[in-house]
């Protein structure tokens, strides 16, 4: 019962952590929006502030989630089937040997 329980734990915190780039997304270009335009009213200018601290807000959040992603595959890539090859267009050459030289075993014809 407590493996089911710290299980379903585990599983909600990992929804959780891949749930937060939507959140990012969302609100960091708003909170950068709203510090732009409070800015913009402070200093009486036009909406220069707030139009560019919103692109700030996105380019920031759209890198923090790029560099997530690559960081999660890089770590995917270590528990990869090629691991210990040069490289994966070796491992690849291999697999291709393997299965011709499977193939190419003469084939008996029935009589």
């Amino acid at each position: 019962m407590a493996t089911d329980l710290s299980s379903s734990q585990r599983d909600a915190t990992r929804s959780l952590n891949r749930s937060h780039g939507s959140f990012e997304l969302a609100f960091a270009p708003l909170i950068m929006a709203l510090g732009g335009l409070w800015l913009d009213r402070t200093l009486d200018t036009v909406p220069v502030f707030t139009l560019v601290l919103a692109a700030f807000g996105i380019a920031g959040a759209a890198a923090k989630v790029y560099f997530s992603y690559r960081h999660a595959m890089a770590e995917l890539e270590g528990d990869a089937a090629w691991v210990g090859h040069a490289s994966s267009s070796e491992f690849r050459s291999d697999a291709r040997a393997r299965a011709e030289a499977r193939t190419a075993a003469p084939v008996e014809e029935a009589s």
